[in-house]
């Protein structure tokens, strides 16, 4: 019986590896394109928690008719000293999308490179 059991969690354990591999793969197979976030002056509501950020990102294109398969917030660098809204936070959104004409031209209108 502890065989069968230990059989069982191998295999429960081994299909959701890899089905969260394949997920992987298919969203780093997308192109990924950059935002340099600002301390105050992007077109969404920031956070202090970047999942809120990313989730606000996330809508914000939702809305414009651009879906992404993932975004993603990370500290690249220190923030400005200045204190204008337009001075990097210090922090890049990054985001998977198509590589569609039509995509590429919102995310560039928004300011995604």
């Amino acid at each position: 019986m502890r065989i069968v059991s230990c059989l069982l969690l191998l295999i429960m354990v081994s299909a959701f590896t890899c089905n969260k591999d394949s997920r992987i793969v298919a969203a780093k197979s997308l192109p990924t394109y950059t935002y340099a976030q600002t301390q105050c002056a992007d077109p969404w509501p920031t956070s202090p928690n970047d999942s809120v950020t990313a989730g606000n990102v996330r809508q914000y294109l939702k809305e414009r008719g651009v879906e992404v398969s993932f975004v993603s917030v990370k500290k690249t660098s220190e923030a400005a000293t200045c204190l204008a809204c337009t001075c990097p936070s210090g922090k890049t959104i990054f985001v998977g999308a198509s590589d569609e004409a039509t995509t590429v031209k919102l995310l560039n209108q928004v300011g995604f490179k």
